[in-house]
C-alpha cells in the first residue's frame, strides 16, 4: 500500500541521516610519573615511562585519556611535556587536555586528555580538595563534535570525573570521606539526570 510505502521511506531516509559513533574511553595509573629515579626504583625513569605510555596508546588509540598519578610539579609536566613527548607522537596535534589544578597541593596531579577531531572541552570544577593526600577530584565536561552540530546545534555532554583515591589497605575510611565529599558535591550541584563517567 502507498501509506506502507511512505512510512518506509521516511524511516530510511531517518535512519541514513543518523549517524553512529563510538568513543573509547582509557584510564591508567601511571604510578608517579615524571618523579625522578632513583637507586632503588629505576623503573621511574621518565623517558622509558613516556616509550611505554606510546606503546599503550598506539595500540589501544583512545578518545579519551585520563591518566593518575603524575607530578604536580611543574604543572608543565602535565600540560606540556606529555603532549610534546607522547601524545603529538602517537597523532600530532589530535589531543587536548583538561585544566591544570592543584587546590588540595598534593604532589601529583591527575588529567585529562581527548581528541579534539571528536570532542570539545568546556571546562573543569573541582569537587573535592579537602585532603592534601590526594590529588584533586575534578569533574571534566567535554562535548561531542557532532558532523552536523553546526546545523542541528545538538550535542551530548559528557562529565567524566577522574580520581586517584588514596590507596592501601589501611585507608579504607579515608576512602569513604574522599568518595563522601565528591558525593556531597554532586548531589548539591546535580538537578537532573545526564551522562557521567567516575573513573
Amino acid at each position: 500500500s502507498s501509506s506502507f510505502l511512505l512510512l518506509f521511506l521516511f524511516s530510511y531516509s531517518y535512519a541514513q541521516s543518523v549517524q553512529m559513533d563510538t568513543l573509547k574511553i582509557m584510564t591508567y595509573n601511571t604510578l608517579n610519573y615524571g618523579f625522578p629515579a632513583t637507586s632503588s626504583c629505576p623503573a621511574l625513569i621518565t623517558a622509558n615511562k613516556h616509550e611505554y605510555l606510546k606503546t599503550i596508546l598506539r595500540y589501544e588509540n583512545p578518545d579519551i585519556l585520563g591518566l593518575v598519578k603524575m607530578d604536580a610539579s611543574p604543572a608543565s609536566f602535565t600540560t606540556t611535556d606529555i603532549v610534546q613527548h607522547v601524545l603529538d607522537s602517537v597523532c600530532l596535534g589530535c589531543y587536548g587536555h583538561s585544566d591544570f589544578t592543584n587546590i588540595s597541593g598534593y604532589t601529583k596531579e591527575n588529567m585529562l586528555y581527548f581528541k579534539t577531531s571528536k570532542l570539545g572541552y568546556i571546562g573543569t570544577t573541582t569537587i573535592y580538595s579537602a585532603d592534601p593526600n590526594i590529588s584533586d577530584i575534578n569533574l571534566h565536561i567535554l562535548y561531542y563534535k557532532d558532523p552536523n552540530l553546526s546545523v542541528n546545534h545538538d550535542t551530548a555532554f559528557i562529565r567524566i570525573i577522574l580520581i586517584h583515591d588514596k590507596s592501601g589497605s589501611n585507608n579504607a575510611s579515608k576512602r569513604a570521606t574522599e568518595i563522601g565529599g565528591a558525593m556531597t558535591w554532586l548531589n548539591a550541584h546535580i538537578t537532573s539526570p545526564v551522562n557521567y563517567i567516575f573513573m
